[in-house]
């Protein structure tokens, strides 16, 4: 920037805010200043020679020819140092592009950092040095700086974090004023730490480095305000960028703990943004109306998760705090828009656990509600504000596309998201009227208090403008079954069975399971071996699923402190039950299987009860987890989940290697007119089981490296589809830790053995249902699959990241199943994971001549009809 003004930094990335001439100009003018005394000279030179009086150029004279001559080297060379120019060879200047007035789009936000008290919910929960972003005219709005300060700590102001927005081509100018104590003082949390600059950095904006960073790296600037200074930064958003995460750099390692985080949206060219009760225009803000250039609009919603809030109790109690002041553990509690709804605060009612989400035992929650109408395009802007932890969120009843602009993108309807991290979740399929739950996934997160609820309502509110008019503000109808729709009727049991994961004895005594109701006999007279419940629909069928609750009423679901989550507290667990599905179509309202806002229906299953569920499997969906909402915190690690799979249009099902079919089969062939058959392997990632071993003494695999206490989201063993296959069972019988994998040495694993052909298509249907927030990640030796099944441009990957709960996946390998051989598949992380049991055999066998023969005849065979 050509003459800044005194005390701010700037950027001269836009050119339109550039002084009027840049360093190209200057050069051009001194070029033309030297030639014309250089001409000059030249007809000086011209007239002595006519007169014949000859002489020597002056010193002047040689001087201007050698500053021409380095003007000329200067304008060849064209270092570093030079402006940026245009492929013509322009400046970047307003003079050299033509631009004759300052650009119009350059956006204003005049920003301040403020500390207040935050209250976090009803029941007391707050950070008494809570810092955050928050715009100047605010301030103005509520009397100043101290009238604002106080209406926030009396909760006359719900404060959120900062959401500001732009269009696709603006200019956009922060200036952020420190108006923060120079010192967070010592807590149980933290000690006295001076914070005495602030700096405001923007992700994924163009900017100068140099001085917009909003941070202090290398040999650059350090872009940040002190105490009553104001901090200049200017960006340029050359497409349209969405959610955009901004943070303090300077301090963030105590800064995020306390809120200083916000996000900048930038939309599309033309949008405009409206408050979503007035219809007015609004500049700020985590809800809004979004309107398109083309006249169609949006509910927008921004939601921040973060973790390590050092919150305090009603009576001042540090929630959470590590063992000393500053120490390593992982300290706090979490909140979404500096808001939470703790479980362990509801369930201090005394209520089930099955109504913990219920507005009418417990009323809404502090977390944000999320208003609309059946039909209005929703976009949750998804972002991580803080800190370390690992966060998957997931929405009931609802999906989007995993890209935004790419219809070949697979439907989800959960997303895994780490610090800093944005996604954009554009729901534009139809939806019915009610109350749907939000959830973070693990149940670390859920218990301390990350959920709340997309309330969709079925009339006209006078506190929020429908998007829609006439006739497509008459509700949709509710889900049925046409005269000539099939319907595919299953009646599954909920039961209580000790759950045997290994040959060496390791169990869960206390397993609670789905099976289908014709085995419940078998299981209660141990001739059934437990896997997880696998329903099949094809593509455009109807489920009608029973639930029958056959617990045991004199042997209720006991309470277990391990796996823990913070904040643990004892109580009472439920004996209700549920099924709720991934993305099916149904009323959530009577079909959901949870309890939550103010669905009028009871959802859930006592002992001793049944409930009928209605499903449409609208699209091929693949794999759609199964969840029970009537205890999440004590019945998902028992095992009570399992998963309902959407096949092609017209598809058989029969079990792996034989002619019978079986809906409920962990290995199947699949066939279906028009679809080459494939190979299906239901894959069941489990993390966080409560295991005790043949002696009965609690296994914790991830206790055994050293003294000190793991997190608790680290707490309980790994496994897959209720097997697993601890290293140390194997290393007591054999130390050799090179062999440990060996089924010469040990057998076979206890984890599922899949077997299939060399050259065989195969799906391997994956999914996380339970229980702990911990990522893992999948790997099958020797074989690559596209990341995105259905885009032909997808990536191939050896490995998927990035799993948590609620996250699903339809894995098919390229090229089939490889060279004949043993295959291990098992998570990315040896340690905790792989040791602990996350491991199993795929199993490629050659082609026998008879199998050959037989393959060839059906081929010839399929060729006549």
């Amino acid at each position: 920037m050509e003459n800044p003004a005194p005390g701010a930094l700037y950027t001269d990335t836009c050119p339109c805010h550039t002084a009027g001439k840049c360093s190209k100009c200057d050069n051009d003018k001194k070029y033309t200043e030297l030639e014309e005394t250089w001409d000059d000279s030249r007809k000086l030179s011209e007239t002595d020679e006519k007169s014949k009086d000859v002489r020597e150029p002056s010193e002047d004279e040689k001087e201007n020819k050698e500053c021409r001559k380095a003007v000329d080297a200067e304008e060849e060379k064209k270092d570093s140092r030079e402006p940026a120019r245009t492929e013509d060879g322009h400046g970047n200047c307003r003079k050299c592009r033509g631009i004759e007035k300052t650009c119009e789009k350059v956006k204003v936000f005049e920003i301040a950092l403020v500390q207040a008290k935050l209250t976090y919910n009803k029941y007391g929960w707050h950070d008494p040095e809570g810092r955050f972003f928050v715009l100047k005219e605010e301030l103005e709005r509520w009397g100043g700086l101290e009238s604002y300060i106080r209406l926030v700590e009396d909760e006359k102001i719900r404060v959120e974090p900062l959401v500001i927005r732009a269009n696709a081509g603006d200019c956009i100018e922060l200036r952020t004023t420190n108006l923060l104590p120079e010192y967070l003082e010592a807590n149980a949390f933290q000690l006295r730490t001076r914070t005495d600059i602030v700096g405001h950095h923007v992700h994924l904006v163009k900017f100068d480095t140099i001085t917009s960073d909003g941070a202090a790296n290398g040999w650059n600037n350090i872009a940040g305000a002190r105490k009553y200074e104001t901090l200049v930064e200017r960006f340029f958003a050359d497409e349209e960028l969405r959610t955009v995460f901004f943070h303090d750099h300077l301090f963030a390692n105590a800064h995020q703990f306390h809120g200083v985080f916000g996000a900048l949206v930038i939309e599309e060219a033309g949008a405009t943004f409206h408050d979503i009760r007035s219809g007015e225009e609004l500049r700020f803000g985590t809800k809004a109306v979004i309107r398109r250039r083309d006249g169609t609009s949006f509910r927008e919603f921004a939601l921040f998760v973060h973790d390590f809030a050092n919150l305090f109790d009603k009576d001042g109690k540090p929630l959470n705090p590590p063992a000393v002041p500053g120490g390593h553990d992982d300290p706090g509690v979490m909140g979404i828009n500096y808001r939470s709804e703790p479980m362990r605060e509801r369930l201090k009612k005394h209520e089930d656990p099955a109504y913990i989400f219920s507005s009418y035992v417990h009323g809404d929650p502090a977390t944000p509600v999320l208003e609309t109408y059946p039909g209005d395009e929703l976009m949750i802007r998804l972002i991580d504000g803080a800190h370390e932890e690992q966060h998957v969120f997931n929405i009931t009843g609802i999906s989007w596309r995993k890209e935004l602009a790419d219809e070949r993108s697979p439907l989800a309807a959960s997303q895994t998201v780490g610090v800093s991290e944005a996604f954009n979740l554009n729901i534009k399929d139809p939806y019915q009227p009610g109350d749907y739950l939000y959830y973070f996934g693990g149940i670390d997160d859920a218990w301390l208090g990350l959920w709340g609820i997309i309330r969709a309502y079925d009339r006209y509110q006078e506190c929020l403008k429908p998007l829609c008019k006439g006739k497509d503000r008459i509700m949709p109808l509710p889900p049925c079954p046409g005269k000539d729709d099939v319907v595919r009727h299953y009646e599954v049991a909920a039961v209580q069975t000790k759950l045997v994961y290994n040959s060496y004895g390791d169990n869960d005594p206390d397993g609670l399971i789905f099976v289908p109701l014709e085995d419940v006999d078998l299981v209660l007279a141990g001739k059934y071996t437990p896997k997880p419940l696998i329903l099949r629909a094809n593509v455009g069928e109807w489920l009608e699923v029973i639930l029958h609750n056959c617990w045991d009423p004199d042997h209720p679901v006991p309470y277990f402190d391990y796996p823990t989550v913070p904040l643990e507290m004892k109580h009472k667990p439920s004996n209700r039950v549920s099924l709720n599905p991934q993305f099916l179509q149904y009323d959530p309202v009577s079909d959901s299987g949870i309890n939550v806002g103010y669905n009028p229906k009871e959802q859930t299953v006592g002992i001793g009860e049944s409930k009928r569920y209605l499903w449409k499997a609208d699209r091929e969906y693949g794999t759609c987890i199964l969840q029970s909402f009537g205890d999440m915190r004590n019945h998902r690690y028992h095992g009570l989940f399992g998963t309902v799979i959407v096949e092609p249009a017209e598809a058989q099902w029969y079990e792996n290697f034989t002619k019978k079919k079986n809906p409920f089969a962990e290995q199947a062939v699949i066939t279906a007119p028009g679809t080459e058959t494939f190979r299906e392997y239901v894959l069941f990632i489990q993390n966080g089981i409560r295991l005790l071993d043949a002696q009965g003494n609690l296994v914790q695999t991830a206790a055994g490296h050293n003294r000190e206490p793991v997190e608790p989201e680290d707490t309980g063993e790994k496994g897959y589809n209720y097997r697993s296959e601890r290293f140390a069972n194997r290393l007591s019988r054999d130390p050799r830790v090179w062999k440990v994998f060996s089924s010469k040495i040990h057998g076979d694993p206890a984890t599922p053995v899949y077997k299939a052909y060399s050259g065989d298509r195969v799906i391997f249907r994956t999914m996380m249902p339970a229980d702990k927030p911990r990522n893992v990640s999948l790997t099958i030796h020797g074989h690559l699959w596209r990341e995105q099944p259905k885009d032909d441009l997808s990536r191939e990957i050896p490995l998927q990241g990035g799993i948590s709960i609620g996250n699903r996946f339809d894995m098919e390998l390229k090229d089939g199943a490889a060279c004949p051989g043993d295959y291990l598949y098992r998570s990315g992380s040896f340690g905790w994971d792989v040791e602990s049991g996350m491991w199993g055999i795929f199993r490629v066998m050659k082609h026998s001549l008879r199998c050959r023969c037989k393959e060839m005849c059906g081929r010839i065979f399929r060729g006549r009809k």
